[in-house]
Parts: structure tokens; sequence; C-alpha cells
């Protein structure tokens, strides 16, 4: 028997309340929700009725199903008994009620718009902007919702509202969408085995909704923190009351009315979203409530002042630092600390921008800055710490800091991987009395100098080596926390590990304290062999996840991979290899310590490469569904996240590079509409090639599947990969030289040609279109003239734009003896 609502304790339907209340659940619904809506002349038909009435339209008889009926009306039928019979004059009760209920996003199988026509009613009456409503169809791109819109819903079935994208009622058309990999139903599918659900006015023996519901894994010994779905059925038989117990839902016995007048026994209505639409406190006078909620959702307020949590040890033990562990005194304070309040104060009074400081990985750089940033709070009036989601478009969030007329200050981490985002607000910025203060690893330098080159940012190597009292003051920490009890034992010598742990990161260091100080590689290998296959792989899979990405990977990407750990060891820092929420974004999870994540990836791809293939693999495929052009154009996660997965050079040359074919092989059917795919696949044969140049073959691939990238995108990304391709074929002495480099340099000045009217410039086509040059011309080939002008006007570019990487400024020498008036 499924467990029913009427039989949970107050605690748990507190806690489903609480869901609720804070629009943590999704929504899915069917038809039933929308009987007490009308049309123009009518009530609107559930599924029988409607079977019932085309069955009498087509006279195929009593026997047949509503899919095949459907499939025998004509275009005029189609409009008069499906888009104007389900077209909303009058939204009922039932619907108005889950409208006026705040929900993460809402999934209907209906093609109706009653709930539409519901919010659009609530926006005119609470005088809210139209853009607060976002409608999707089964058929448009998936996209993430905006923190400023009220409602998202998704049309799985099609809807009304978009008549000629046709409706998905038969069952062949719905396989043939399955087929097809709708992003839509896709994503679903992941929700469903991560998120709480409620699910209304829907019939189980339709053959979606059974699909849907076995996807559900609900409140399960994987997930025991996750809070329960519930279906919400007035007419329960056998068959549902299994389907409930299959699928781990609760069972409500009852309308949706019941449901929510059952709730109001006990607790307060849920939050109208409509009435908590505004921001509770103004950022600053004159902002508008959907700036402000855009740009806190990029940009968090830093507060002056927390209550100070009273179990911030766990920050010892890979917890994220909140600002409340900060207030606790639970980091260790680092005398770098000083130098940042001096040079932010600095900065704010300089014509410089700010400054981007560059550690060693594990040195405990994002610990520093954020406790930089809590102290500047206390100083300064207004300081934020960007979140790593940009959900503020750069100028506009651009605008908004110029409209603060008071010192400001921006801190931000993992700079490298948001610094075309700070690039564009830079271009944008008039405000002088700002500074920015970024934080990264050191061996991402070269990335970042070519990003900031044309800006006043200064790249800063910022030494962090534990100094001795630092070190004194982190054993001390763990030992009065009780995370270690060395001291205790015979012949310690306190002076001894301490110098021992000087020459180690911060966050080594502490391992080893915690670990009665063994090597780092040896506690390494031990976590390693002291982890279930099935933990290790969900450790893998989020450290891989970080090493491409910083922010991490969702909990919807993970809970879609088969044969990985228990998600209720999430936050469960006492792990042997703990996985925790990303602090500043909620869903998205990554190792608890960044160090151990890279060791234990070096580790790996010695002793288990195979595991490493099928944790690239599988997170690539899963996040396929969320990644399309228009997500890639807004820097989204995951299509962040993928294209770092991908990306041969960075992540899959590192760790598996002789099983890279494989890799990009068993992705293919997923990606292969992606350009940036069939970049990387043709660095990788052009890879090959240049390790063993016997096989022409490697170099004709590579040519062209760089060629089919550009086929796919114009973009000079891909214009840059094809020219590198074409120069190696002039550099191995394939070919007609001279039309082969004349190819090259057409496609490698277009590339120039596009980028230099960019905000942002980086030297990478110009260190190719040079390398090539000299290449040609050393090899006997003469330049014509429009290509010696072309030469000259990209050398003046690099010096217009201020770029100054080594090999860039090697090349420039050397090729402008060639091209010298």
């Amino acid at each position: 028997m499924p467990l029913k609502f009427q039989d949970l304790s107050h605690d748990e339907k507190q806690k489903i309340w609480e869901t609720l209340n804070s629009g943590s659940y999704y929504l899915f619904i069917g038809s039933g929700i929308s009987l007490d809506s009308e049309n123009a002349t009518e009530r609107m038909m559930s599924a029988s009725s409607l079977t019932e009435r085309l069955q009498a339209l087509t006279t195929l008889g009593p026997t047949t199903t509503l899919q095949q009926n459907y499939r025998l009306l004509d275009e005029k039928q189609v409009k008069d008994e499906l888009t104007d019979a389900y077209t909303c004059k009058k939204a009922g009760p039932t619907v108005s009620l889950l409208a006026n209920t705040k929900w993460k996003r809402v999934y209907t199988l209906n093609i109706d718009n009653c709930f539409e026509k519901s919010v659009e009613e609530a926006v005119s009456n609470y005088k809210l902007p139209d853009n607060t409503l976002s409608v999707y169809n089964f058929d448009d791109l998936f996209s993430d919702q905006s923190p400023t819109e009220i409602h998202s819903v998704v049309h799985l079935h099609g809807t009304v509202e978009k008549p000629d994208s046709g409706y998905v009622f038969s069952h062949t058309e719905y396989a043939r969408e399955m087929s097809r990999q709708n992003s839509w139903m896709a994503t679903l599918t992941q929700l469903m085995k991560a998120e709480p659900f409620i699910v209304a006015g829907t019939s189980l023996e339709e053959i979606d909704v059974e699909f849907y519901l076995q996807q559900h894994a609900g409140k399960s010994a994987s997930d025991p923190n996750r809070v329960q779905s519930i279906l919400i059925e007035p007419f329960p038989n056998r068959l549902t009351e299994r389907a409930c117990d299959d699928h781990n839902l609760v069972l409500f016995e009852g309308t949706t009315e019941e449901f929510y007048a059952e709730l109001a026994e006990d607790f307060p209505p849920p939050t109208s979203p409509y009435t908590s639409y505004r921001p509770v406190d103004a950022l600053f006078p004159g902002l508008e409530p959907q700036k402000q909620i855009l740009f806190e959702a990029s940009f968090e307020v830093v507060p002056k002042k927390v209550e100070a949590d009273k179990k911030g040890n766990r920050f010892l033990l890979g917890a994220p630092l909140t600002w409340e562990m900060i207030a606790a005194e639970a980091d260790i304070y680092r005398n770098a600390i000083s130098r940042f309040d001096r040079d932010v104060e600095l900065a704010l009074k300089s014509e410089e921008l700010g400054k981007v400081y560059l550690a060693e990985p594990g040195a405990g750089k994002s610990a520093i800055m954020r406790r930089a940033a809590f102290r500047a709070a206390k100083k300064f009036h207004h300081v934020f710490y960007f979140t790593g989601f940009e959900r503020m478009p750069e100028k506009e969030a651009a605008e908004v800091l110029n409209s603060i007329s008071s010192d400001t200050i921006v801190f931000f981490d993992n700079a490298a991987d948001f610094i075309s985002y700070f690039v564009g607000i830079f271009e944008a910025l008039t405000k002088k009395n700002i500074a920015f203060v970024g934080m990264e690893r050191i061996y991402r330098h070269p990335y970042l100098k070519d990003a900031v080159t044309e800006y006043p940012v200064e790249l800063i190597r910022l030494p962090l080596n534990l100094e001795k009292s630092e070190a004194q003051k982190l054993l001390s920490k763990n030992e009065s926390a009780g995370f270690s009890n060395v001291s205790q034992k015979k012949n310690f010598d306190r002076n001894k590990v301490i110098n021992d742990i000087l020459s180690e990161p911060i966050s080594v260091a502490n391992c080893r304290i915690q670990n009665n100080f063994i090597t780092f590689d040896a506690l390494i290998h031990e976590l390693i062999k002291d982890t279930s296959n099935e933990e290790l792989k969900f450790f893998v899979l989020t450290s891989l996840a970080r090493h491409s990405y910083s922010g991490g990977v969702s909990k919807a990407v993970l809970h879609s991979i088969p044969d990985r750990g228990n998600f209720g060891e999430i936050d469960n820092v006492y792990a042997r290899l703990p996985v925790v929420m990303a602090p500043a974004a909620p869903g998205y999870i990554v190792p608890a310590r960044a160090v151990v994540s890279e060791r234990v990836l070096e580790v790996l791809k010695r002793a288990k490469p195979d595991l490493l293939l099928l944790c690239l693999v599988e997170l690539s495929i899963n996040l396929a569904p969320r990644v399309n052009r228009k997500t890639i154009s807004a820097r989204t996660p995951e299509a962040k996240l993928s294209g770092g997965l991908m990306d041969f050079d960075r992540t899959i040359q590192r760790f598996i590079d002789p099983l890279a074919e494989a890799f990009y092989e068993q992705i293919s059917e997923a990606w292969d509409w992606n350009s940036r795919y069939w970049e990387q696949l043709a660095l990788l044969k052009l890879s090959r090639f240049l390790e063993d140049q016997s096989d022409q073959f490697l170099l004709q691939e590579s040519i062209q599947h760089a060629r089919y990238a550009y086929s796919i995108d114009e973009h000079p990304l891909s214009l840059t990969t094809l020219a590198k391709t074409l120069f190696a074929a002039l550099e191995s002495g394939h070919g007609d030289r001279e039309a082969i480099f004349g190819e090259g340099w057409n496609l490698i000045y277009n590339a120039i040609e596009i980028e230099k009217g960019w905000t942002r410039v980086k030297p990478t086509a110009f260190i190719v279109a040079f390398k090539g040059a000299l290449t040609f011309v050393e090899g006997g080939g003469q330049f014509s003239g429009e290509q010696a002008d072309e030469i000259r006007e990209a050398l003046a570019i690099t010096h217009q734009r201020k770029l100054n990487d080594r090999k860039l400024n090697d090349l420039r020498t050397d090729i402008r003896r060639y091209v010298q008036k």
C-alpha cells in the first residue's frame, strides 16, 4: 500500500508545506485541473469527453482511442475541436489556485492555456511586468528559468497558443519526439529523478504519464533528505495505489482544492508569487524591482553582520565557507588578508579597475577572498560577491553599478571561468570609484592575461605558503574541534610536524593533520582504496565537472547517471571523499576539497582510465539536452561545463589521451550538431598526426572535421581551427603550398576581422596567423601584395589591442621583417 498524505505526521506535512511555500516544488499537471475552466462557449472537456466527441465525428466507434481518432482529423477539425475548444476564456478556481502558488517550473500535458490565462489575469491585477510569464512548447529550445519570471510553463503535448506546431496526441507522435531526444522531455526525466513534484489532474493510464513517473525516484535510500512528492487523485483505484507505491509517491485522496484546504488546517496559505514578487529591501533608491532581482541573482550583497554559525568547525572538514562561518572564526586568519584590505583601498583611489590574484591550487584563496569581502562590507556601503550565475547581461549590470554613487567593491572567484562576463562589464563602466577583486589558480594565468590585457586590471601572484604561526593555528583548531589527536601520541614533536607542513598548501596541510600527517599522495591512495566503487564514481563525476567548470554540476544531471553513490552523502563532510552543494549555487555539486579532487583524477588516469572515460561520457550525454545555441549564447553553467568536458587540450588529452577517440565516438549522437564537438575532434586528429606524420589520413580527417565545424557555425573559433589544420598540412609538405596557404590565410584573416570588433580579443587567431605565414614564407613562398597588407594590418591590431603574449611577441618580431615596406 502507498503512503497516504492523510497518514503523514505533522512534521512531515510541515516539510511539505515549507517546500511548497518556498517555491521548491515542480508541478506536473493534466487535463483534470482545467475541468472547471471555460472556453468561449462551455467548460473544458476531459480527455474521455474529447474522445467520445471525436468518435462521433470520425465514426470510428466507441472502442477506439483518442489517439486513433485524432489521426483522422483534417486541418479545420483540428482547429474547431482542439485549438478553439481548448482556448481558455475564463480560468477556473482549480487552475487559479495552482497559479497562485510559486513553482520551480510547471510541466503540463494539456494543450489548453488555462494556467497562462490565470497568470495573465493576476499579473494585470497586481500591475506586474508582462514578461514575468514564460511559455514553452515541446518544439522550443530548452531554456533555464529567469529569476524575474513568476511562472515558467512547458507544454509537452503542444499548446493552442502555437497551433502550427501541432499536437502530440498519438503514441506514434510521442515516440517520435522521444526518439529525437526532445530537450524538454529529456530534462523532465532528469528532474523526476532528482526533484520533488506535485502531480495533479492526470490519468495514470496515459503512456507518457507512466513513462515520466517511472523515472521518479522519490524519497529513497539513495537520497533520504529529499522531500516527498505527491500525487493528487480524487478517485484512486488499485492501479493508482500500485503506481504510487512503485514510484515513491505520496497519495492524496481528493481534489486539488481539498489538498490546499487540508494543508490550511495546520499551516497558513502558501505565499503568493504575485505579492512576493517585489524585493523586500530596495538595494538602493530608483532601481526597478526586475533589475534588482536579476542583479542580486548575479551579485550577492555581502552582509555587514550575521549570526555566527555554531557548527562552523565543519569548514575544516571541507564544508563551504559561509558568512556565518566567518563570523564564527571558523577559518584560519591568513596574514595575506591585510594585503587585500590595503589593495582594495588603493584600487578605489587609483585609475585601475582592480586586481586578480593568482595562487596555487589548495592554497586557501577562496576562503581568504570571502573573509576579505566580509571585512570590506563592514567598511564600505556597497560590497558584492559574484554568485557564479551570469543572470544579468553585462551592459545592464554595468548600468546598475554605474548608478551607485558611493564606493563599490565586487569580489569574484574562479576568475577565468567568468572573465568574458566581467570584460563586458568593464567595457560599459563609467563609474570611477569601483574596484574588482578576483581570485584564480595560477596555472590559468595565461588565459586571464589575454582577457584583461586592454583593461587596467593587475594580475598578481599571491604567495600563500603557510607561515609558521598559521600552521600552528591550523593544528590547534583541528585539535580543539576533535579532528586530530596526533599530539597525544608518544614522541610527538610539534615543531617537526609544523615544519613538515609548511611546504604544503593549506588544504593539503589540513588533510594531513586530520590523517596522522601521512604524505598527501599516500592519503589519496588510501582514500581511493577505502571508497566503494559507487561512491568513487560519484566523486569522479563531480571532480571532472569541477575541473571543467568551477560551478560544478547540477544535482538533476547527476541523478540521471546510473551506478553512482548515495545522494545522502552530499554535504556529509565526514565522508571519505565528500561532495557538497556549491556555496552560491543551490542544486549544484562540487567536491568538498578541490585539491583532493584534482589529485584523485591524476591518480585514476593511470589506475582506472576506463572509469574516467565512462564518467566523461555520461556527464556529456546527460548534459546534452540542456545545451543548445541559445544556452551557449547565454553562457549557462551547463553550456560552460559541457564545453569544458569536451575540450581536447584542457580535459580529454590531460586525463584520457589514449581513450580520446572512444570518448568523442561515444558522445557523437548527442553532440554532432555542435560545432565545438567537431573542432575538438579535429584537434584530436591533428594531435595524432603530429605525433606520427606517416598517416596522412589523420591530417585529412582533421581538416575535414574542421570544415564540417565551420559549415555548422561560421564562427571565429571554427575559422581558426580550420586555418590551423591547413597550416599543419602546409608545414608537413602535403599539397599545393600556394593554394593551402591562400585558403588558410583567408580563413584566419576573416576570423581576425570579425574578432577586432569584439569587446575582447584573444591572441589565439594572431598566433595561428603569424605562425602559418612564417611557415609559408620560410618554406620559399612569397606573399601577395594584399596578403602583406593584411599581415601589417593584423600586426597593427595586436598593438592597438595591447596583446602581450610571449609567443605572440616572438612571432610578431619574426614576421615583421618579411612585410616591412
